[in-house]
């Protein structure tokens, strides 16, 4: 329900599972929930709810070991994080859930958003620090932590093909970022494809996103990919990123 973006469908079933752990007494299945209750969460633009869910989550794992599923949660926070403006904070999930991922392989599906949430966080900062707000020792530093979880997410979806359009997303944004334009537009259309093959329809929409906010505002392409992404994301009740959109099209 998640990766094909029922959002609404997955959190139900989340909810279902903490109410279950209530009866059962069993703190692991707790955390599961919750983590996944904050994954739905986010992904419908419930922000502040869903750091709430994932703190709650990782305390949890403290006593209750599951090192894929707690390296996921940390890879989700780094991103909600990024979503709420706390920059600095998203970078200490995003170095916690690279840790974590240090002493596993990339063979769980539920793996993809600690890969991801690496990678987003770290090619983030280096975008923010080429718009000066860092300096050049600390963007060589971030460039090469983005490089790194690019090229870890791109050996995920070597793995698991549902990474795939993750990967082309990311993996893009390096590229633009280290000054291949026309690599990156490539690697996105790429992610485009595998997104429609699997029924990622979020994928879909954040591919389309970064395609239009990487063309210049009189291309009519930038209007076609953000109206595409915007429906996408509509449809789906992702209402961070249909507000990201909104910005891109006024």
């Amino acid at each position: 329900l998640y990766f094909q973006a029922n959002f609404n469908e997955g959190a139900r079933h989340a909810a279902d599972l903490i109410t279950a752990s209530q009866r059962s007494g069993i703190l692991l299945h707790r955390a599961w929930g919750l983590s996944d209750q904050a994954a739905n969460s986010m992904r419908l633009g419930l922000i502040d709810e869903a750091v709430r869910w994932l703190d709650e989550a990782l305390a949890l794992y403290a006593t209750n070991t599951d090192l894929i599923s707690e390296a996921a949660t940390w890879g989700l926070l780094a991103q909600t994080l990024l979503r709420q403006g706390n920059r600095a904070r998203a970078r200490e999930a995003a170095e916690k859930a690279r840790r974590l991922l240090g002493k596993s392989s990339p063979t769980s599906h539920y793996l993809l958003e600690a890969y991801a949430g690496v990678a987003e966080t770290y090619l983030a900062l280096w975008e923010a620090g080429l718009r000066g707000e860092t300096t050049g020792e600390e963007r060589r530093t971030l460039a090469q932590a983005g490089r790194q979880a690019a090229k870890g997410l791109r050996a995920y979806a070597s793995v698991l093909p549902m990474g795939e359009p993750r990967a082309a997303l990311h993996e893009g944004v390096y590229q633009w970022l280290a000054g291949r334009h026309a690599a990156a537009h490539r690697t996105w259309q790429k992610g485009l494809a595998a997104a429609e093959s699997l029924n990622m329809p979020y994928d879909q929409g954040l591919l389309l996103l970064e395609v239009g906010r990487h063309l210049r505002p009189q291309n009519p392409a930038r209007t076609a990919r953000a109206r595409r992404a915007h429906d996408l994301f509509a449809r789906l009740g992702a209402a961070y990123d249909l507000e990201q959109t909104d910005r891109l099209l006024k």
